[in-house]
Formats: C-alpha cells, structure tokens, sequence
C-alpha cells in the first residue's frame, strides 16, 4: 500500500461533472491491498436511534441521517446529544442532480470570472511501506469566489457580503439553492450574509483546522458537489499532533469528529462546531486498490474506512444570520 498525507445545459454538464460511483464494501483480500468502503451504512449507534425529541438552535432534532454519518476519530461512536450539543446537521441529496449540474455550471462561470487562486498547503507526502517519506509533491490547485473583499486584487462577486448580500445577484440555480435552505422548515436561519465558491482539483482538498469569519453568521452551510469528502471537526485548544504525516494518519486529536459528504450532502455547522471547534479536511491518502489503481481517498473515523476522491470537488458555502423564533418555527 502507498499512501499519501493528503437537463439541455444540465445534461451536458453532467457529461462534464460526474461524480464516481459509490464505493463498495471494504473488503481484505488475499494479497493485503485495500478495496475500498462503504462507511455510510456502517455509522450506525448501538442504541435505538432517536425520535424527533433533540433541537440545536431550534434547527431539526437530531435523525438518522445525522448519526450515520458522524463518528469519532478513532471509530467510536457519536451519540445523538453529542452531534446536537456540537450544533451538526447532515442532510444528504439536498438539491436535485439537475439544479445542482445547473449551479456547477454558474459556478464555473462565476470562478471563471471572479475566481482567485487560494494559496496555501499544496504539498502531499507520498510514503513508503514503513511510513516513510519518500518524496513531497506539489499539487494544490485551488480556485475561490466570494463577495467578502478578502485582498485588494481580487474580484469580489457581485452579491456581496454581510448586512450588504444582495440576493438579486446571486445567479438562478445558486439563488434556488440558496433560498431553499432559508425557507426549510429544517432549519431556522436569518438573512443570508455570505455566499462563497471554492473549487479544488487534482484530488488534493485539504483544508487546515479554522473558524470562519464571526461576520459571516450564526449558520454555515456547506453544499459539497462532485466528489465524496470528509470534513473534520476539532475541538478548541492545542493540537495533540502537529507533524503533517501523524495528522494524515491519526488526524489533529482524538477527540475530532468526521462527516461523511457524498455529492449533493449538505452539512449545517452551528453553535459550537461554528464558534470554537474548527472545520478541516485532512490531506488524505494515496492507496493501492484492488487491481493495482492508486487513488487518493478520505478516512472516516480510521484509515481502515477508506472513502474515494474524485479528481475535482466543489464546495458552495452559504452563511446565514440568526433568527429569533421558538418551538414552533420547525
């Protein structure tokens, strides 16, 4: 094994942007290399799953959904007070394949148009047998759009940010996305205040442990498009690991939690998984599959529960403000 720390319009770009097929069951075979997992199924609590009984922030209780698709670093599982006290909702196939081929098509148009290289980490360890490393690569290539002036150079979108988003400016597909999660009875948002595009190709889609900007809302969305991903979250305070082949193979502390993204899964961050445990992907591992085919993969929970990268991954991230309401808003 080698690893690495690392419909007319919309059925034409589907052609473009499609996604791979789900992995399958993660299976040993005779040789020792690693097919890959199906970690979805698998996050399951032992307990009976709860009813619609738990609220964060007056958002939908805690379901299935949600526990099946969290888990600790380290394979235990979360319970469902715990994914409700770090304010988590995971809703998977949010938006249709044709309005999301159509906002992946806006998208690269507004990237086209606005994009900015983001700089950062784009090195990726490759290792050998007895977790060595052999050589380090360079291949981050990253591209992101947002109304948030965020340097002097760069070419803010059109909606703007904050007290001054304009939703009039959000192109239709994006805005239909948008306006789909205001207007949910799952969840219990105020007014839109940031709406940002990031594109990441060549498998590569770390992202370090940060907080984003407190203007830019109580409520972070992520609509995550085209490629499986594992987002992490960690907890405040030091890192227990800070060498970058620990944190690929350990992740940051044993106390981080992982999240399952297929394509289309929308990921709500709230309360405490908004305001003080930060949000990352780890650089992910290069494997050798059944077959001999080296793929770069996510882990979820373990490196034993391999979940396989496309090449590109888009992620639409829409912040809200609060909103004032009780009980009844759901």
């Amino acid at each position: 094994v080698k690893m690495s720390s690392t419909g007319s319009h919309a059925a034409r770009y589907l052609r473009s942007f499609r996604p791979l097929p789900p992995c399958q069951l993660r299976t040993m075979s005779t040789d020792g290399k690693r097919s890959l997992w199906k970690p979805w199924i698998q996050a399951k609590e032992e307990d009976e799953l709860p009813e619609e009984s738990l609220r964060s922030k007056c958002h939908r209780p805690v379901l299935r959904e949600d526990v099946e698709r969290c888990i600790r670093v380290g394979g235990g599982k979360l319970t469902s007070d715990k994914i409700d006290y770090l304010g988590i909702r995971v809703q998977p196939d949010f938006c249709s394949e044709a309005l999301a081929s159509i906002a992946l098509r806006e998208a690269s148009e507004l990237l086209a148009e606005h994009g900015y290289s983001h700089h950062g980490d784009g090195g990726v360890l490759i290792m050998d047998e007895k977790k060595q490393v052999k050589e380090t690569l360079d291949i981050g290539n990253t591209l992101r759009c947002t109304g948030r002036q965020e340097f002097p150079e760069q070419s803010a979108a059109p909606w703007g940010y904050g007290d001054d988003f304009q939703v009039d400016k959000v192109p239709p597909a994006l805005r239909a996305i948008l306006k789909s999660i205001q207007d949910s009875q799952s969840f219990c948002v105020g007014k839109p205040r940031d709406l940002t595009i990031n594109r990441r190709t060549n498998g590569f889609f770390k992202l370090d442990p940060h907080l984003d900007p407190v203007l830019d809302g109580e409520n972070v969305f992520i609509l995550n498009l085209l490629s499986n991903a594992v987002i992490t979250f960690v907890p405040p305070g030091e890192f227990q690991r800070k060498d970058p082949v620990q944190i690929a193979l350990r992740s940051w502390t044993d106390q981080d939690v992982d999240v399952l993204m297929k394509h289309r899964t929308l990921v709500l961050f709230s309360g405490k998984s908004r305001n003080s445990w930060r949000h990352a992907i780890r650089t992910g591992l290069q494997v050798e599959i059944q077959g001999g085919q080296e793929v770069l993969c996510d882990w979820w929970g373990t490196p034993k529960n391999l979940v396989r990268r496309s090449n590109d991954r888009i992620s639409l991230v829409f912040a809200f403000g609060g909103k004032t309401c009780n009980q009844s808003c759901i």
